[in-house]
């Protein structure tokens, strides 16, 4: 009997202890504070800012028969381009309105038109002509075997390039590839003879009297660092057809740029459009 009676009591205690513990756990669970909502997270495109390039670059011409060797000195293959796009830019972003925030890679999609001079210096004082087939050939300058005569040879081509690039910028670095559409806008030899006493220029100007395809295509790229940077770009095309010049002699071009962005900073003027995830 007392054995009964003191089961009884535990179960008791028991059952007070649990309805004690319970009450204590959904005062708790209330009185937490719910965490606040996340901001949305959006992906987003923005078209209203530009880009900007300055180029310096070292031009060479692949492919061209062992006599017309280009050379460095004296930065004689060394030439300056321009690029201007019009950029879309793709990225992730928290919240909405004037509070926008970035989040993540950036993602730029770009076109524009641009300025491109290949410019090459001969080792020989070269003299190109096209013969009576149309067929582009060369001679060399024999007036520098006179005595106290020195000359210089160069071959300049000016393109108008029309790239298409994707790229992406984050915290400062810039990694972009591109393709390109050049099409010429002037073709020119200059040669350059000069003594003690003198100077003398001599132009030969239009690409009918070079016979290279006046439309050019190729492929680059760029990596860079906040406002400057490294880039290549190399012909697909080539530079004559096999008809009316060397066969098979593409261009490429090596150097440094400059980087500049251009923002419309007015509020009521950035349009915003995207999806939310």
């Amino acid at each position: 009997m007392v054995y009964i009676c003191g089961m009884r009591y535990l179960w008791i205690l028991a059952g007070l202890l649990v309805m004690g513990w319970a009450q204590d756990t959904s005062e708790g669970a209330e009185e937490a504070p719910s965490p606040a909502p996340a901001p949305p997270r959006r992906i987003r495109w923005k078209v209203s800012f530009y880009q900007a390039y300055l180029e310096v670059g070292y031009n060479r011409f692949m492919g061209l028969p062992a006599d017309l060797a280009t050379s460095f000195q004296g930065l004689g293959s060394v030439k300056f381009n321009f690029q201007f796009m019009k950029m879309l830019r793709i990225g992730s972003y928290v919240g909405d309105g004037p509070g926008i925030v970035p989040r993540g890679v950036y993602f730029d999609v770009g076109v524009g038109p641009g300025i491109v001079t290949r410019e090459v210096r001969f080792e020989k004082n070269a003299v190109l002509y096209r013969d009576t087939t149309g067929f582009l050939t060369y001679t060399f300058d024999t007036l520098v075997t006179v005595q106290g005569y020195s000359a210089k040879s160069k071959f300049q081509l000016g393109y108008l390039r029309i790239p298409l690039e994707l790229g992406t910028r984050y915290k400062g670095f810039d990694l972009a590839v591109f393709g390109y559409v050049d099409i010429l806008a002037w073709a020119r030899q200059k040669r350059k003879y000069s003594t003690n006493d003198e100077s003398i220029k001599q132009i030969r100007a239009g690409n009918k009297n070079f016979g290279t395809q006046r439309l050019q295509y190729g492929v680059g790229g760029r990596v860079g660092y906040d406002w400057i940077g490294a880039f290549f770009n190399f012909n697909l095309s080539p530079l004559w057809r096999s008809t009316k010049g060397p066969d098979n002699v593409r261009a490429i071009q090596v150097g440094i740029y400059i980087y500049r962005s251009f923002y419309k900073r007015s509020r009521s003027s950035i349009r915003w459009r995207g999806y939310s995830s």
